[in-house]
């Protein structure tokens, strides 16, 4: 089953606890079809995405032929990445490194039916 949420924080109105999780991660959670264990499922969000989408040149404007992209995955409180995560994570890393985007591209824009 998909672990429960433990964030709660203190209503500042009444001082009750309140659940610190975002709606949609709620509606997942508590969703049959989406549970992790029964459906062999990793529902995994992106703290961070970076993109670098060229270098500057000082007078010329910016070369876009280095494109460069990066997610970072932020842990708190000494958590560390659990198995189905890191499987993810290591599965967005693969791809972020053997994606031929140049040749997927012409004029900036991605080329329709590209293998």
């Amino acid at each position: 089953m998909t672990r429960g949420w433990r964030e709660m924080v203190a209503c500042q109105r009444c001082g009750s606890p309140v659940s610190t999780e975002q709606p949609i991660k709620a509606w997942i959670r508590t969703n049959r079809e989406l549970d992790s264990r029964q459906e062999c499922l990793c529902v995994g969000d992106s703290d961070l995405w970076v993109q670098r989408y060229g270098e500057r040149k000082w007078h010329n404007g910016i070369d876009r032929s280095v494109m460069q992209l990066m997610m970072v995955e932020v842990k708190t409180n000494n958590a560390d990445v659990e198995n189905h995560q890191r499987d993810l994570l290591f599965i967005i890393n693969d791809l972020l490194r053997t994606v031929p985007w140049k040749e997927q591209r012409v004029d900036g824009k991605l080329q329709p039916g590209h293998a």
